[in-house]
């Protein structure tokens, strides 16, 4: 069972909240006169005070809607909040539930919320004859979303006009139209000068051709014209051109350059285009038929709580009242359960920054059905946090916690079809089962070719072929965790210790995909692989490609141009690990032995994890994990563990110093900081005179790399990388190495640093770091 959580909301924001309570209990009494039904779809539920036709209409069209933007931009797949649509027949109704502006409801028709566990669209049906129809809002604020969680990450520009383009879709007869003339932009396109490609290009989000309202109507008109004479204009070569450009900006190429680089060099002729498609005044149009409809719309009448819980956690979201704790603690009394309200608690528990209780709520709303993949994938996270890496490679859970992860994960992937961190976290539960389900892994395995960062499910899939006993499907799919320029760290390293244990032979030709069976600590056994393989004459089903990733320094420098900086790369001292100087190596082989001891339920091996993981010391410095190992320990009785206070009564940064504590063998000053002892030094030193140089924190010894100490070998790696405002380093990448191993081993190190970052104008900022790590074999102890 999980620990109970400390109770939230705190009793001084209830008390906060009684007062206001009474109005929102009030609303919703208004409400009651009203009918109100439930929709749902695929991708989106809706409440609806509107009729049924009406409400099903709109419902159908942005079924339609994201399904014919998604067929013209066939980008990779995301994980998609939960969409849901609140729409008011009457614009009094609405008014409780519109943003407000000096304390007053803003004139709106309708809104987009964009938060990570639940996307909200609020909008009325009765808005004045000749006003903007809301739909408008909705679907250019919807493109944004399609776009970003599928991490497009477009110029301000295309951004802006792809959702201006597609903000006009409408859907008749079984046609769908987008790309129609926006009057507004017509105008100013026609009559007003126009701001210069290049200029257009710079323009981001600070800038004051977007954030000054007399400045910004000229923005989005020639970011809309632009896109529009891309995508329709006569020259229907430019259209293909746009996929291009759109393929580099995929490999995160600089934008303006690929822009060049595409349409021509020539900025001045495409200006001179441009103008000329804007004053003939003909903007073409895209009709087409409608993307066939493979999705179902259904409605029901919806019950008085229902509906008031999902009023509540609108009212909530856009006007983040303290009177939503103590509504829905009482939405709750009226029905135990219903799982809205714990939904809403565990987000404003999240937001207040109280992750034990939002998880306990999170787990509530679970148990009540949760419609929200979302709350099944934070309960995956939380569980197999702890089991990433290279635990993956030992560690396997007893078979009733599997199947409860099992039973989320059903859940998140029946909710949420297209979201891939489902996919991805099914996969890492099959590869900590005692007995794998080979038929999930199966469906599962085309997907992670959908995946945006597919590395951590690539090693799941590995070690489930290798327990299965395939070692060359193992092999194939390690390669291409190799080629993800995004895997973290933590994978790379599972990766590169699942090779090490990959048979050198071939597995039979016959094998296949994987059955059920348990793996050994080291390799599976002949018996293992008997128990596990599924023959079959076309080999192992290996459905994966390698993702389309460009090098983490383009990316970079594209970073550094849109904060407009051109500083050079600053310079730290170069580091030096001896061939002598094992004491880091050994701290980690010394971890790993202890996650193997703590998979057998050894305590003595979960407390000294939990110390390694306060300490950084042989481990990733995480007080989350240390809380996490210490609670086992404690759960199991270890003496230590069991003379302080439950671990899950405290927060992570308390437990972390509290294990520091029992580690007096390591002096204080090689101990990383934790998080909050970090914030600490950081708003001290932006509180006293500027500094351009960062200062190095803690320096943690680099890991010789073994395949270099067993040949006796040295290596030198010059790593380039962001020192982030909060003083960790972000962006780690090898720039000059002399082999693979040396680069793994040095962008380890330097993701483990510390810094005190730059400050600026009273303001610590990001800065662009280059530091070179020797790996020297010379037989001497590193002074």
């Amino acid at each position: 069972m999980p620990p109970p959580a400390r109770p939230f909301p705190p009793v001084g924001l209830l008390r906060r909240g009684l007062v206001l309570f009474a109005v929102v209990a009030a609303s919703f009494a208004a409400r009651a006169a009203e009918t109100w039904i439930v929709g749902q779809s695929q991708h989106f539920q809706m409440y609806s005070s509107a009729p049924e036709k009406e409400s099903r209409e709109l419902l159908t069209a942005l079924e339609q809607f994201r399904a014919n933007f998604l067929q013209v931009f066939p980008l990779r797949g995301a994980s998609e909040p939960r969409t849901t649509i609140v729409l008011f027949s009457r614009d009094r109704d609405f008014r409780p539930y519109k943003p407000l502006y000096e304390g007053k409801p803003k004139d709106v028709a309708g809104y987009f919320l964009n938060h990570p566990d639940e996307v909200t669209i609020a909008l009325t049906s009765d808005f004045p004859e000749g006003g903007t129809d809301p739909r408008e809002v909705i679907y250019h604020e919807y493109v944004h979303l399609l776009l970003h969680v599928r991490d497009a990450r477009y110029p301000l520009w295309l951004d802006e006009g792809l959702a201006e383009v597609f903000s006009t879709f409408a859907i008749e007869d079984g046609k769908v139209a987008y790309g129609q003339p926006k009057p507004p932009h017509v105008a100013l396109l026609q009559n007003e000068r126009l701001l210069p490609l290049e200029k257009l290009f710079a323009v981001t989000h600070d800038s004051p051709e977007y954030s000054e309202s007399e400045r910004v109507g000229m923005f989005y008109a020639e970011s809309w014209g632009l896109t529009h004479f891309l995508l329709f204009g006569a020259d229907q070569t430019k259209a293909a051109k746009l996929g291009v450009f759109l393929e580099r900006l995929a490999e995160r190429a600089p934008a303006a350059a690929s822009f060049r680089e595409v349409f021509g060099a020539d900025l001045a002729a495409q200006e001179l285009a441009l103008r000329q498609y804007f004053r003939g005044g003909d903007y073409f149009q895209r009709g087409k038929p409608a993307v066939a409809q493979n999705f179902t719309v259904s409605f029901r009448p919806v019950s008085d709580v229902e509906r008031d819980a999902a009023l509540l956690s609108l009212r909530w979201r856009i006007h983040h009242d303290d009177a939503a704790a103590a509504a829905a603690l009482a939405l709750l009394e009226r029905d135990p359960g219903l799982a809205r309200p714990h939904e809403l608690l565990a987000a404003i528990a999240a937001q207040a920054g109280e992750s034990a209780s939002a998880l306990e709520h999170w787990r509530l709303a679970a148990d009540r059905g949760s419609e929200n993949a979302w709350v099944y994938i934070q309960l995956l996270r939380d569980s197999l946090n702890a089991f990433g890496g290279a635990a993956m490679l030992d560690v396997r859970l007893p078979e009733d916690r599997i199947e409860q992860l099992r039973k989320w994960t059903r859940q998140a992937v029946t909710l949420s079809p297209d979201n891939t961190e489902a996919v991805e976290l099914a996969l890492l539960v099959e590869a900590l089962a005692p007995k794998i389900d080979a038929r999930l892994v199966n469906r599962l395995q085309p997907r992670t070719v959908k995946l945006r960062d597919p590395g951590a499910a690539l090693l799941a899939l590995a070690i489930i072929h290798w327990r299965g006993g395939h070692s060359p499907s193992a092999r194939k799919i390690l390669d291409l965790v190799a080629a993800q320029e995004r895997a973290d760290l933590r994978t790379r390293g599972a990766a590169n210790a699942l090779r090490t244990r990959l048979e050198p032979e071939p597995a039979p030709a016959g094998a296949t995909n994987v059955a059920q069976g348990t793996a050994a600590p080291d390799k599976p056994s002949g018996q293992d692989k008997a128990a596990v393989a599924e023959k079959s004459a076309d080999g192992p089903r290996l459905a994966i490609q390698s993702a389309r990733v460009s090098p983490a320094e383009s990316y970079l420098e594209q970073l550094l141009d849109e904060r407009r900086t051109t500083a050079p790369w600053h310079q730290l001292p170069p580091i030096v690990a001896r061939l002598g100087d094992r004491t880091e190596a050994n701290a980690w082989l010394h971890a790993r032995e202890l996650r193997q001891r703590a998979g057998q339920g050894d305590t003595d091996a979960m407390f000294e994890l939990a110390v390694a993981h306060a300490c950084g010391n042989g481990a990733e410095l995480s007080p989350k994990l240390a809380r996490e190992w210490l609670q086992a320990a404690f759960n199991r009785g270890h003496p230590l563990a069991k003379a302080g206070v439950d671990p899950s009564t405290l927060e992570p940064e308390m437990v972390a110093q509290y294990l520091r504590s029992q580690k007096t063998a390591l002096a204080a000053d090689r101990l990383p900081p934790l998080k909050s002892e970090l914030q600490r030094k950081i708003d001290a030193a932006a509180g006293a005179a500027d500094r351009r140089d960062p200062v190095i924190l803690y320096q943690p010894i680099p890991r010789y790399p073994e395949e270099l100490r067993l040949a006796g070998a040295g290596g030198k790696s010059l790593v380039r990388f962001i020192i982030r405002a909060d003083g960790l380093p972000d962006m780690v990448k090898s720039a000059q190495f002399t082999d693979a191993a040396t680069a793994a081993a040095a962008e380890e190190c330097v993701r483990r640093m510390v810094f005190l970052p730059t400050i600026r104008d009273g303001k610590p900022i990001f800065t662009a770091v280059e530091i070179s790590i020797v790996f020297d074999r010379e037989a001497s102890t590193k002074s």
